[in-house]
């Protein structure tokens, strides 16, 4: 038999998986739909944080991955032994994007990292705080290439606006 009639495994589903620790929050996910948790993302990747300041934010999502059930073993273990399985489809009419993985000193981190730095000196100008805003809802979506979890993530994100969850502007 040749390698190229082997077939390789899965690099990921054809659905997205939301694990959680308790089969209450699962309830209540079906029950109520999908609630963003605010989770402590890091940014320092993107801009060096401040002396007084770890570059950490709480940012509200709900996260998922799209790794075959075969390989959903350490996910389990981090996240909790109950989830939900959802088409892509669903997750694309529901605002669910993949992550981008980069790492410091990329094409992707510094041209990330100069226009944010524009965004923040135009923010006195009348377009600036609108498009500083944009940028923060688009930090999101930007993880960390290395680290202890980036290999098990392959995540995607439902982010919620940061100027607007429920009708409140948290990070404007």
């Amino acid at each position: 038999m040749t390698s190229a009639s082997v077939p390789l495994p899965p690099l990921s589903a054809n659905s997205l998986f939301h694990f959680t620790n308790r089969l209450d929050n699962l309830v209540n996910i079906l029950k109520q739909e999908f609630r963003p948790r605010f989770c402590l993302e890091d940014f320092s990747l993107l801009f060096p944080p401040r002396p007084d300041d770890k570059g950490e934010w709480a940012v509200p999502m709900v996260c998922f991955c799209d790794l075959p059930l075969s390989q959903t073993g350490f996910h389990l273990s981090v996240y909790g032994d109950y989830g939900i399985g959802l088409t892509k489809e669903w997750g694309k009419r529901n605002g669910i994007s993949p992550v981008l993985y980069a790492y410091p000193g990329s094409i992707l981190t510094t041209k990330f990292s100069a226009m944010l730095r524009a965004a923040s000196e135009a923010d006195t100008s009348d377009e600036g705080p609108g498009l500083l805003n944009d940028f923060y809802d688009l930090m999101c979506f930007v993880k960390p290439y290395e680290g202890d979890l980036w290999r098990e993530e392959r995540s995607f994100l439902m982010s919620v606006s940061t100027t607007n969850v429920n009708g409140v502007s948290y990070l404007s």
